[in-house]
């Protein structure tokens, strides 16, 4: 039986900025909880590039905004209307109304990057946490999975170990008994 723990996540989303309307790109540290108030309903052309969607890893996440912010402007100059800057930004609310600043694609993707090599990893396998992550009961190690899968296992194979290396010991046992005179 494994124990689930939930975990940072990174959403995506068009705001347009109460009084000055300025347009922005945002990523939202935290989740969706965590997203600016003047956050748009997700338009179905830009949903599949990731608009409104739940990251795991920061990098992809910066990558969706991207794509989402060409899309938009996209549509805003498909409308014939005067096309207003759009701003690309990530940063954490805390909750509140807090607006991020516009920051460049490379600034974005670095400091995605640097955050994603911070971001605790599978004992197991590596990969990112996720949403969630598991543990083994009374783990003396108190190593995070990334799934239960990862989790059972590692369980299996220190189940095996532990076997392995007892077997070993009781025939190391068994050697140092006949060797007494």
């Amino acid at each position: 039986m494994t124990k689930s723990t939930t975990l940072s996540r990174f959403y995506v989303s068009r705001q347009v900025h109460w009084p000055d309307g300025d347009h922005m790109v945002e990523i939202a540290q935290g989740g969706l909880d965590y997203s600016n108030p003047g956050m748009l309903t997700p338009h179905r052309a830009l949903k599949p590039l990731g608009e409104g969607r739940e990251y795991v890893d920061p990098v992809e996440a910066v990558e969706a905004a991207i794509a989402v912010r060409k899309g938009w402007i996209e549509l805003l100059t498909a409308s014939g209307n005067e096309v207003p800057a759009v701003g690309l930004g990530m940063g954490f609310t805390g909750g509140n109304t807090t607006p991020f600043s516009d920051t460049t694609e490379e600034t974005l993707l670095k400091c995605a990057e640097e955050l994603r090599d911070k971001l605790p990893k599978c004992s197991r396998c590596g990969d990112l946490l996720g949403s969630r992550h598991f543990t083994l009961p009374d783990d003396p190690f108190d190593d995070k999975f990334c799934s239960p899968e990862c989790a059972e296992r590692e369980a299996e194979d220190r189940a095996t170990n532990e076997a392995h290396t007892l077997s070993e010991s009781e025939a190391l046992t068994a050697e140092d008994v006949e060797d007494i005179p």
